[in-house]
């Protein structure tokens, strides 16, 4: 096949499904973010058009494996990310429990929520740190980073609480994990 071929079915491809954008129902905050992002269109596509980082449901019904939320220490952690959120990052009482959906399942017993709340890389530093008369010592600008800015909206991502960085963790499938160490600038699970 040579490549004008391809780029016609391609073309050909994309009338055919244009039609069915509208019958699919994709939520306001999907389009608003892909308008924005028009430069992820060709990983969406390959995705699905779900928003980055989303979780996406099984079709098919799936056996949860691993703890019920209820054997872990994932509300004991939850209040000390809601206190830590209240006291340093925003000013205001952070209510996690009421604001993000929790998990009935977590592959760990030991679990740490991870409260992102939609501030830049420096908004953080400020808040968290020099606030409270922490000595930071800057090398290089933390905004000049990749994922420096803020989010969209907030976040709340759930970990495994360990000593060591794990494989489950740093969020990569074991066969990456020698990489991890070696160089591999990949973000666990897509964090800054």
């Amino acid at each position: 096949m040579n490549e004008t071929t391809l780029v016609r079915d391609a073309w050909l491809l994309g009338q055919e499904v244009l039609p069915n954008f509208e019958k699919a129902g994709l939520p306001p905050e999907v389009i608003a973010h892909y308008r924005a992002h028009k430069d992820q269109y060709v990983t969406a596509i390959q995705r699905g058009f779900v928003l980055p980082f989303a979780i996406i449901p099984s079709a098919v019904p799936v056996a949860q494996n691993g703890y019920p939320i209820a054997e872990t220490d994932y509300f004991k952690w939850l209040d000390h990310m809601e206190q830590f959120a209240t006291d340093h990052l925003l000013g205001t009482k952070v209510n996690l429990r009421e604001l993000f959906d929790h998990p009935t399942h977590v592959p760990w017993q030991k679990c740490l929520p991870i409260f992102d709340p939609g501030l830049t890389d420096r908004e953080m530093i400020d808040k968290a740190l020099k606030a409270r008369n922490i000595k930071v010592y800057e090398e290089k600008d933390v905004m000049d980073f990749s994922g420096a800015g803020a989010s969209p909206r907030s976040r709340l991502q759930v970990i495994e609480r360990s000593l060591t960085p794990t494989e489950a963790g740093m969020g990569l499938p074991p066969k990456f994990h020698q990489k991890w160490f070696a160089g591999r600038q990949t973000r666990p699970l897509h964090r800054r």
